[in-house]
C-alpha cells in the first residue's frame, strides 16, 4: 500500500505525529491535587491511532503519601485496556541516607519496593520490590544504579516463576561541537549543552551526579521542551582562582533540539588589598580599578579595600572615581 502511494516502506510502522497532553491542578490547603496526562500517536500509512491517558488524586496525610489513578489504553486495532492503581509510599531515614517504602494494589496484582540513595548527592540509588500477580506467580527484581557526569551504570537481577535474570546496563550519549566532545548520563531527545570555561567540578542542579568536565563542558539530559528552564551551577566546587560571572540562566529549548547556554568565567587570583591616598584619605566606595594593560579588574569596597582578580603576580593598578588627576591614583602590589 506504501509503494501504491508513492512511499517509501521505511515509513512503515514510523511515528508520523504525536500530541501530549498534561495538566496538574493543585486543590485547596490539605486536598491535594489531581492530573491527567495523555498521549496520541498517529503513524505513517496508517489511518489507526493509539491513545492512552491517565486521571489520577494525589494527596499526604502527615508522612504518608497516597495516590489513586486511574489509566485507559488504546492500541492501534481499537483494543481497549483500562487499569486501576491505588500507591501508597512513606520516606524513611537511615542516618544520613533517604529510604522509601511503597505499596500498590491494582488490577495488575500487589507490588512493594523499597528505594533510596546511597550517597548524599543521590548518584548512587537502589531499588528493590517483590509483585504478586496472583497465581502463585511472585517475582522479586533488585537493581544498583550509579550516576556519573558521563554515563549510566547499572547491575540488576530478577527472579520469578520459571526465569531467573540478571545483567550490568550502561547508557549515556556522546554530543559533538566545535571544540570536541562531551557526555551525558542519558540518551534523550531533548538536551542542553552547557559551557563554562575553567570550572571544572561545578555542579549542575538540574541533573544528579552532573559536573562541568575538565574540558568545561556538560551535557544535560532532562529539559522541557517549549517551557522556561533555570540552567543553574552550584560554584562551590570550582577553584579559588575562577570566577562565574553569573550561576543562572533561563532557556525555552524547542523539542528535540540540542541547546546551547554559556556561563562567563573569570580567571585570576583573588586579591584584597587595603589602601589609602597619598594624604591618607581613604578611597571612595565604588571607585573602578584597571590594571597596567587598561582592563577593568576590579572596584573600592567598603573600609578602603580594593577588591581585584587577576592573574599578575604583581602589576600596577590604576583607581578612578572621576576624570580629573584628583579624582584618580596608582596602588602597586607584588606577591
Amino acid at each position: 500500500v506504501s509503494m501504491r502511494r508513492g512511499l517509501s516502506t521505511s515509513y512503515i510502522g514510523r511515528q508520523k505525529s504525536q500530541f501530549q497532553l498534561a495538566l496538574n491542578q493543585n486543590l485547596k490547603a490539605g486536598w491535594g491535587s489531581l492530573y491527567v496526562t495523555g498521549t496520541r500517536s498517529q503513524y505513517w500509512d496508517d489511518v489507526r491511532a493509539s491513545t492512552d491517558y491517565q486521571i489520577g488524586y494525589n494527596n499526604v496525610y502527615k508522612l504518608l503519601n497516597y495516590s489513586l489513578s486511574m489509566q485507559k489504553l488504546t492500541d492501534m486495532n481499537g483494543k481497549k485496556d483500562d487499569h486501576y492503581f491505588l500507591t501508597l509510599s512513606m520516606p524513611l531515614q537511615f542516618k544520613r541516607h533517604a529510604t522509601s517504602i511503597s505499596h500498590t494494589v491494582s488490577d495488575y496484582g500487589n507490588n512493594t519496593s523499597v528505594f533510596g540513595a546511597l550517597t548524599e548527592d543521590r548518584a548512587l540509588t537502589y531499588n528493590a520490590s517483590v509483585s504478586d500477580v496472583g497465581y502463585n506467580n511472585t517475582s522479586g527484581n533488585a537493581s544498583l544504579q550509579y550516576r556519573s557526569p558521563y554515563t549510566t551504570a547499572a547491575l540488576y537481577a530478577s527472579s520469578g516463576r520459571d526465569y531467573q535474570q540478571w545483567g550490568v546496563n550502561l547508557t549515556g550519549a556522546l554530543v559533538g561541537h566545535e571544540n570536541g566532545i562531551s557526555f551525558s548520563p542519558e540518551m534523550v531527545d531533548t538536551m542542553v549543552l552547557v559551557r563554562a570555561e575553567n570550572a571544572k567540578g561545578a555542579k549542575i542542579n538540574n541533573t544528579v551526579g552532573l559536573k562541568i568536565d575538565p574540558w568545561g563542558y556538560a551535557v544535560i539530559p532532562f529539559v522541557t521542551p517549549y517551557r522556561m528552564n533555570e540552567i543553574s551551577i552550584d560554584p562551590r566546587a570550582v577553584l579559588d582562582n575562577v570566577e562565574l560571572s553569573s550561576t543562572s540562566q533561563d532557556l525555552a529549548p524547542y523539542a528535540g533540539s540540542i541547546s546551547r547556554v554559556e556561563f562567563k568565567t573569570k580567571s585570576g587570583f583573588p586579591l584584597l588589598i587595603k589602601s589609602k591616598t597619598k594624604l591618607g584619605e581613604r578611597l571612595p566606595f565604588g571607585a573602578t580599578v584597571f590594571n597596567s594593560h587598561g582592563e577593568l579588574v576590579g572596584a573600592v569596597t567598603q573600609g578602603s579595600k580594593i577588591l581585584i582578580r587577576t592573574e599578575d603576580l604583581s602589576d600596577s593598578l590604576l583607581v578612578k572615581w572621576g576624570d580629573s588627576a584628583q579624582q584618580q591614583c596608582q596602588v602597586s602590589y607584588t606577591l
